[in-house]
């Protein structure tokens, strides 16, 4: 708009120009055309100087109008490029709370590994301890019973001194075996010559033994205590505490097996199944 103003003002004096000039050559003298010649020259000179500075001045807005209608494809573009970036922000927090968590985990296991660690060190040193009472226990035994026990007392330091964890119940074979592989020594002899009262407790021994040579451990386990309690000073009370240990371990009740194996080490020392005993428990 004001370009176009602008022309028609300088076509306005352009135009004013020319009738001056055609005024003046009718009435002027011709000294005073030549004395205005020059500054008519000069008008036109400016003319021309105006008009080109229109041009250039056209020239930059269309200049401005084009890059005016390119601002929008440059706002997408923009708009774009910020969508990417919210993007690529938001992955990279997801990546770094994924580390984050993996990190957290990687703690926990290390924490847990080295808690599995200490459980595997005490108990190590668990069963250096009870290898030593193992010693001292036979070494007492040894004053105790003399000779007789030596031989299996060594045996029995030899075992408890070799390395190693302390083996599970379910490393030693079941004590129910078949009737051919019982020793002699766990079945009451039998002599017609005793009295009663000692067929009684010979056959009730044998009740309980038989239950658990048929591997029934909770009916044998019953009735070997109550063997005890009827006949607690037997000769086979060392015997029948061992089975009720035996039962027990059998029916993989392994705590109360070690308790019944210890009341045999503890009220029979003398017994024939100390030895026995002893190796059940460790």
């Amino acid at each position: 708009m004001i370009l176009r103003d602008r022309k028609r003002f300088i076509g306005y004096w352009l135009s004013l120009g020319v009738v001056s000039a055609v005024f003046i050559c009718g009435c002027a003298t011709q000294q005073e055309v030549m004395d205005l010649k020059p500054h008519v020259n000069k008008a036109i000179l400016q003319v021309s100087e105006l008009s080109n500075q229109v041009y250039d001045l056209e020239t930059r807005l269309k200049r401005l109008e084009s890059r005016e209608s390119q601002i929008p494809d440059h706002v997408r573009r923009l708009a774009d490029l910020e969508a990417k970036l919210n993007s690529l922000q938001e992955e990279t927090r997801s990546h770094i709370t994924a580390e984050q968590e993996n990190m957290n985990l990687w703690r926990k296991f290390d924490q847990k590994f080295q808690d599995l660690s200490r459980e595997i060190e005490n108990e190590r040193i668990r069963s250096l301890q009870f290898q030593e009472e193992i010693r001292k226990k036979i070494e007492e035994l040894s004053h105790q019973s003399g000779s007789g026990l030596s031989s299996e007392g060594e045996d029995l330091e030899n075992m408890a001194s070799q390395p190693g964890p302390l083996q599970s119940p379910s490393d030693y074979p079941p004590s129910g075996t078949p009737t051919s592989e019982v020793s002699s020594n766990d079945r009451a002899p039998i002599n017609p010559s005793e009295k009663p009262g000692q067929i009684d407790e010979r056959g009730m021994y044998e009740e309980a033994h038989q239950a658990f040579v048929q591997q029934d451990w909770a009916r044998a386990q019953s009735k070997f205590s109550a063997f005890l309690d009827r006949f607690p000073k037997s000769d086979l009370a060392d015997n029948a505490q061992f089975w009720i240990a035996e039962s027990f371990f059998n029916q993989k009740k392994y705590e109360k097996a070690i308790l019944e194996y210890e009341k045999v080490i503890q009220n029979y020392p003398k017994g024939d199944k100390l030895i026995s005993a002893l190796l059940k428990q460790a």
